[in-house]
């Protein structure tokens, strides 16, 4: 295969493109829209197809074409992996099957608003704290190099005696303006990254974080509101029980209960109802069975797990604050004991001089 220097410059290939899932959510409530007017389904998605962004103008085309030569809407979706995950294309598959298309788009709709109302109020709570932390290392990283370095170079001059946190005060100074300092933290921060985007990495990572006080409890919370949503669509959709709960666990977002959706189905494979199932893992919150039991009880178990990824989000967002009032007060005070040690380092060491006279 010849190579080009061309190719850098070509744009991916359409099965390759991704979308944010506000983007998709628009998409798929305009899909919903027109299909609930009565247009058939090629000509929606042709309608749809002259929009200006990637995701219209080159992926929906394909999908229209598709379609139009008699393949299932599922299957064509199925070609666009890093567009439309795993849940929307089995909800899709189920609709099909069932012909409530557009009553599951709806669904579909509504589930990605909800899982980008939630990515947005994270990204909101974090963005305070992660720039105080930013705009601090390099205002930090800028006194390392200019200011700090004189002030103590003059202490030295004065021949005082230096403290401990003075000679840590120039072993640091020292590592800021050494370049293979900075080559061995950023080879030591991409081997971490590339670690972490590793399924293995990303899974023990993630293991961390849950079995950690607070954080914990977040993250397990957040997966539970999407594990429920996921469940009562794809079971309100007609979708099979074990299937269902093999999707809703990756759907998720954590490894962990993706792995824990075979224990699941092998328990339901032996008899056992589904919320029994889900109660024998200490990773499901105990409110989660409770409603589930009583879903199999009432005979309404898609409406009460609908419930139940209501009740998760207001309390993910409730966990939210409270998680972004104590990171403020605690970015503040890193930022403090910052100042303070290099405060300390620089002061010591005159102090002690002037004491000595």
């Amino acid at each position: 295969m010849s190579f080009s220097p061309l190719t850098f410059f070509r744009a991916p290939a359409a099965e390759q493109l991704s979308c944010s899932t506000s983007e998709l959510s628009l998409f798929t409530r305009q899909l919903s829209t027109l299909i609930n007017a009565g247009v058939p389904l090629v000509s929606s998605l042709e309608t749809l197809s002259q929009g200006e962004d990637p995701l219209s103008s080159r992926v929906v085309p394909i999908l229209a074409r598709r379609v139009a030569q008699g393949i299932p809407f599922s299957t064509a979706l199925r070609s666009f992996p890093r567009i439309f995950p795993m849940t929307y294309v089995s909800l899709v598959r189920g609709s099909e099957e069932t012909g409530t298309l557009h009553k599951n788009l709806d669904y579909l709709a509504d589930w990605l608003e909800r899982h980008d109302k939630i990515l947005r109020h994270v990204k909101r709570a974090m963005t305070y704290p992660v720039l105080v932390i930013v705009v601090t290392f390099v205002l930090t990283m800028a006194l390392f190099r200019t200011v700090v370095p004189k002030i103590l170079e003059a202490v030295l001059d004065m021949g005082a005696a230096l403290p401990a946190p003075t000679r840590l005060l120039l072993v640091m100074v020292e590592v800021v303006k050494s370049p293979w300092a900075w080559l061995a933290s950023v080879l030591v921060i991409l081997a971490i990254v590339g670690y972490l985007r590793s399924p293995q990495g990303w899974r023990t990572f993630t293991g961390i974080l849950v079995g950690a006080p607070g954080i914990g409890s977040l993250l397990r919370c957040a997966a539970s509101a999407r594990l429920s949503l996921t469940l009562s669509m794809l079971l309100a959709a007609g979708s099979e029980v074990m299937r269902a709960c093999g999707i809703a666990g990756s759907s998720s977002g954590l490894p962990q209960f993706h792995e824990d959706a075979d224990r699941i189905r092998a328990e339901l494979r032996e008899g056992r109802f589904l919320s029994q199932a889900y109660n024998g893992s200490a990773l499901y919150p105990p409110l989660l069975c409770d409603l589930l039991r009583a879903g199999e009880e009432s005979g309404k178990l898609a409406p009460m797990l609908q419930h139940a990824a209501t009740l998760f989000e207001e309390e993910t967002y409730g966990r939210l604050e409270t998680l972004t009032n104590l990171l403020e007060p605690l970015a503040l005070a890193f930022i403090s004991l910052g100042v303070g040690f290099v405060l300390v380092g620089v002061v010591m060491p005159m102090t002690t001089m002037l004491s000595a006279l």
